[in-house]
């Protein structure tokens, strides 16, 4: 915190050059503009695209990766606790996983195997928006069921 005087002159002048070639100036912005537009619509995330982000193979590649991965938790097991985890993610322009949390657990350890399991799964095909790729955020419902 700096506390000044009140009494210091401050210099308020601005010069305007009315000679000064306007147009120049206008087509720099239009450009940082367009650029600041891309940049905006890259860092976004979609819920709804065109074409939805998809697990390499299939629904069924996906379903016995999930089934050969999942370890039922011991905790879980012995409560007698099985329901339906869903985690949130979101499948980055390159087809890489990010950012996923638990969206709703159903206790016993559950939620922490399906975020492990979730964090470790190969590269999706990314969803996409008017042809390209995009960051599209998935929510993926995993099944915990004892035999």
């Amino acid at each position: 915190l700096t506390i000044v005087d009140n009494n210091v002159q401050v210099n308020n002048d601005v010069e305007i050059d009315a000679e000064d070639q306007g147009d120049a100036n206008k087509e720099v912005y239009q450009e940082v503009a367009q650029e600041t537009a891309v940049e905006a619509e890259e860092a976004q995330i979609f819920s709804v695209v065109e074409e939805s982000p998809s697990y390499p193979g299939g629904d069924e590649a996906r379903m016995k990766y999930l089934r050969e991965n999942l370890k039922y938790p011991q905790l879980a097991r012995e409560s007698n606790i099985d329901g339906t985890v869903y985690i949130e993610f979101v499948v980055e322009r390159d087809g890489s996983i990010s950012k996923p949390t638990i969206k709703r657990d159903i206790g016993g350890g559950c939620g922490e195997e399906a975020l492990r399991v979730v964090k470790a799964m190969p590269k999706w095909a990314p969803g996409k928006q008017r042809g390209k790729p995009v960051r599209t955020q998935f929510v993926l419902p995993i099944k915990f069921i004892l035999n």
